[in-house]
């Protein structure tokens, strides 16, 4: 073997970075058909968990023909390689996941909504997906509003998970249109945005209404947010002892000194 040959095959088999590979079954593919059965040999002495890692790998980049080389020797996890590809937006390669078995379809529509990738959302029901509210909550945590809309259309009791989804990846607009909707479930949108940092979001659901602000200040402090926990106290939140031991456990000093403050108070 050249240089080259080993250049590849140790990339290959250290699985740290396989787009010379990957490219090279697509670009060179002369050159691939004469080092295969090297790299056969290689792939052979694989574990399980080795070979699917690598099977992973190649659905993330969208490479079918060296998906099929992974089955060929012996690489199984087609459900994960149908969510990978799901994600990244490669509807060959979760078309050929399923060809091998694959049927986790409810992840495969979670992680199609999470990519933003409409037209896989469609694909993954028709296949027999049903979790639409997960679609509906990874769709509005990436602000993905086209696939929200289809979520809505699907089911309209959903709304709340789009309202916690977009409280949690920090939406305003999202979490407003989820109330216009008829979303109410504030409470669990104050957690999300609490848990996540997202001050705006904190100030929309206490402007809605909620009634869990002592909770959402031992989060806050938990979480290491303090101007979020200097939000809830101007509201009413007023539990300092939780505020200060949940602190110091996380290790948040600052915190700890602010709770100490209107603990020396009382």
């Amino acid at each position: 073997m050249n240089k080259l040959d080993n250049y590849i095959l140790s990339k290959f088999y250290s699985f740290l970075d396989i787009d010379e590979l990957s490219n090279l079954s697509q670009t060179n593919k002369f050159y691939y058909q004469q080092i295969k059965p090297i790299i056969n040999q290689k792939f052979n002495k694989l574990s399980l968990e080795q070979k699917n890692n690598i099977l992973i790998k190649f659905a993330k980049k969208g490479n079918i023909e060296l998906c099929k080389f992974a089955k060929e020797f012996g690489a199984d996890n087609f459900n994960l390689m149908l969510l990978e590809a799901a994600k990244e937006g490669y509807e060959e390669v979760c078309e050929l996941a399923k060809e091998f078995g694959a049927d986790n379809f409810n992840w495969m529509l979670k992680n199609s909504a999470a990519g933003g990738h409409i037209d896989l959302c469609n694909l993954a029901i028709e296949w027999g997906a049903t979790e639409i509210k997960w679609m509906m909550w990874e769709a509005a945590k990436e602000g993905h509003l086209e696939i929200c809309e289809l979520a809505q259309e699907l089911d309209e009791d959903i709304v709340d998970w789009m309202l916690e989804g977009a409280a949690q990846g920090g939406n305003d607009e999202l979490c407003e249109l989820a109330v216009e909707w008829g979303a109410t479930n504030f409470n669990a949108m104050l957690k999300e945005a609490t848990k996540a940092g997202h001050f705006s979001i904190c100030e929309l659901a206490l402007e809605y209404g909620v009634t869990n602000i002592n909770k959402m200040l031992e989060e806050a402090a938990n979480a290491g947010h303090i101007e979020i926990c200097d939000l809830l106290i101007e509201c009413g939140a007023d539990n300092f002892d939780s505020m200060y031991d949940i602190a110091a456990k996380a290790g948040h000093l600052e915190i700890c000194e602010f709770a100490q403050e209107y603990i020396s108070e009382d």
